[in-house]
């Protein structure tokens, strides 16, 4: 049967007929949400800033705002050219489900005016290949038992207050036999070790990785145990407010400091029976 509306207590509705309630009227820009299967409410039309779109979970798909992560992307590949997709957590959380997807034309970022913002990944989803650039303060939560991003050659730049964060029990990022990873924090980015409730490394190399290289940059920090395995790991510190914390697990770290004259190392080597 036909729903109509009834707002502020008037019926638009033909006798007889039952209705779907909105108890208020809107403020100017706001448009209608159902809330149950007979009643409504307004909420505020988002719109995309510039140069990119808006994924709102529990949001009205409008325009360039997007009430799924595969929908926001989706509209993004078929544009063709790099753009940003804004996450916007002010009526849900937003969250990737299991699936692959192509970031490779794809900023991830908090949207302004919102903090504390996260996407969190769900078992089973997987970026390759991974976005090259993940801002605005934004955390990624990978819940997953396998990588979230596991590719042959990773360039990265994480800045402004973001951080990559495991929940799960594989690692967030894979550097497997042949493959090399560069990652770049700056501004306060962050990848999260035990201190701060990770439950598996960040960045994990294997012995047959060509190499992984972070530079850590201003007020930026890894924390302890967010890296791991048997592969060559160097950490270059590049500011004087850069940190890298303990990393037990990983076998091969090289801590590079760029702070002093000359530039100092300190290496860590264990030799191996089996590979890791």
């Amino acid at each position: 049967m036909a729903k109509y509306l009834i707002i502020n207590g008037q019926a638009f509705i033909p006798d007889g007929v039952p209705g779907i309630v909105v108890s208020t009227l809107p403020s100017p820009g706001q448009t209608l949400q159902s809330i149950t299967e007979s009643t409504a409410g307004w909420v505020d039309v988002v719109s995309s800033p510039p140069g990119g779109v808006t994924y709102q979970e529990g949001g009205v798909a409008s325009g360039n705002v997007f009430a799924t992560f595969a929908t926001a992307l989706a509209v993004i590949q078929l544009n063709g050219t790099p753009m940003t997709m804004f996450i916007d957590g002010s009526l849900g959380q937003p969250f990737v489900p299991a699936g692959t997807y192509d970031l490779s034309l794809v900023t991830l970022s908090e949207m302004p005016g919102q903090q504390n913002v996260t996407l969190n990944i769900n078992d089973g989803a997987k970026f390759n290949p991974a976005p090259s650039h993940i801002t605005g303060g934004l955390s990624l939560y990978s819940y997953s038992s396998q990588p979230i991003i596991d590719q042959s050659n990773l360039n990265m730049f994480i800045d402004q207050g973001s951080w990559l964060q495991t929940a799960g029990t594989a690692p967030f990022i894979h550097v497997g036999s042949g493959a090399s990873c560069n990652v770049y924090l700056s501004d306060g980015a962050y990848l999260a070790g035990t201190n701060a409730g990770s439950t598996a490394p960040i960045i994990s190399a294997d012995a047959a990785s060509i190499f992984s290289g972070i530079n850590v940059g201003n007020w930026s920090a890894i924390g302890p145990g967010a890296l791991d395995g048997y592969g060559t790991i160097e950490a270059n510190l590049v500011s004087s407010s850069a940190q890298v914390l303990a990393q037990p697990t990983a076998y091969n770290l090289i801590n590079y400091n760029a702070n002093v004259y000359p530039p100092a190392s300190d290496r860590k080597s264990t030799r191996l029976n089996s590979s890791h």
